[in-house]
């Protein structure tokens, strides 16, 4: 199998099914969705099994941290917290956070580069509620599948549109690696910003 010939790399894709690509939403996200939704606008994946991994793919490893967070102990939460640079004052910033505004503060570690894994196994080693979390996690990476899911069908239609029109249509892939290119700096470009806000 060439790899580099388009066939090839479509056919691969859909070979590996869609167990890879829940895989690869685990470890990062946003910019998977994106990906794997734009190849479903053009039918090679379908565009409802793509939200639905994108969504579980986005609430699993929340679900896993926060659990993971509500069972370690002390020291270990403070050793993980270390590694991130954050101290024991921050610590009991974020758990205030939590306490008052759950919602805010899912957005907020979600959003801010290297805080989501260590922000959300704060939250399990607070005392908010499994419930609570649940459904305010749910909400927010419902919102962000959708989103993800949206942009990059709609970013597939008009681009592969634009290329039938000007007859390159075999520049599909490329376009892909593109838009995926200026996705990814633009969501680095809203966090960093984000976090200034903040």
């Amino acid at each position: 199998m060439n790899l580099i010939n388009t066939p090839d790399i479509l056919t691969f894709i859909q070979s590996q099914g869609y167990f890879i690509i829940f895989l690869l939403m685990l470890i990062e996200g946003p910019i998977v969705i994106y990906a794997v939704a734009f190849l479903a606008s053009q039918g090679i994946l379908n565009i409802y099994l793509v939200l639905l991994l994108a969504l579980f793919g986005n609430l699993i490893p929340d679900v896993f941290l926060f659990l993971l967070g509500k069972h370690s102990r002390i020291k270990t939460i403070e050793k993980m917290f270390g590694f991130f640079g954050i101290n024991q004052s921050k610590i009991e910033k974020m758990e205030k956070t939590f306490s008052n505004h759950l919602g805010k503060s899912i957005i907020l570690f979600k959003l801010i580069p290297g805080l989501a894994v260590p922000g959300i196994m704060l939250a399990g080693f607070s005392k908010v509620s499994f419930k609570k979390f649940f459904i305010a996690s749910t909400i927010f990476n419902v919102i962000s599948a959708i989103l993800f899911t949206l942009l990059g069908f709609y970013s597939g239609i008009t681009i592969s549109s634009l290329l039938r029109y000007l007859k390159l249509e075999k520049y599909i892939l490329i376009a892909l690696v593109i838009s995926v290119i200026i996705v990814y700096f633009l969501i680095q470009y809203f966090k960093k910003n984000f976090n200034k806000m903040s």
